[in-house]
């Protein structure tokens, strides 16, 4: 879970994002997005959200030790 505003409460209205982290192996199951849909109180499914590894991952190759691109540059050529 990711807050809002860190020095406010854990609650469901100072909730950024659920982010459920998916690896190679690991599937999508329905009963853990049913799981964070009663988290957020059944009413804000827009607020999680699923990562992918090493899918979502931009820029990124395995066994490549160098940093990624900041979203939004060009490589140097």
């Amino acid at each position: 879970m990711i807050v809002e505003y860190r020095q406010q409460p854990f609650e469901v209205p100072n909730v950024f994002a659920a982010v459920e982290i998916k690896f190679p192996g690991d599937w999508v199951r329905k009963d853990q997005l049913d799981d964070y849909d009663d988290v957020m109180g059944g009413k804000d499914q827009k607020k999680v959200a699923l990562l992918r590894v090493p899918e979502d991952c931009t820029d990124v190759t395995p066994g490549n030790d160098q940093k990624p691109n900041a979203p939004g540059r060009r490589k140097n050529k």
